[in-house]
């Protein structure tokens, strides 16, 4: 039945999340993958991590490293986070 005292309200977060992805869509794959698997890189090797924190040390003196952060296929704009640490560690 249809009943007019209904409203359909769509939800902003998922409409955002459907403009990001169309968004990333337009990105070259290989930066989405870079992006994406840039944190298991570094989590996976203390090697890498000691390296990765001696080349920061370098470029910023007195600063130690944020971790990057881990991109979720099931957590909306989750990209955003990943994104905003990497660049926020090479400025």
């Amino acid at each position: 039945k249809v009943n007019p005292q209904i409203q359909l309200l769509k939800c902003v977060c998922h409409s955002i999340q459907l403009c990001v992805s169309r968004a990333v869509e337009t990105l070259p794959r290989n930066l989405e993958y870079l992006v994406a698997h840039s944190y298991s890189w570094f989590s996976h090797s203390a090697v890498r991590r000691r390296e990765y924190a001696k080349v920061y040390g370098l470029i910023n003196p007195g600063e130690t490293p944020l971790m990057l952060v881990q991109m979720s296929s099931t957590r909306w704009l989750s990209i955003h986070d990943c994104c905003a640490r990497i660049l926020s560690q090479s400025q």
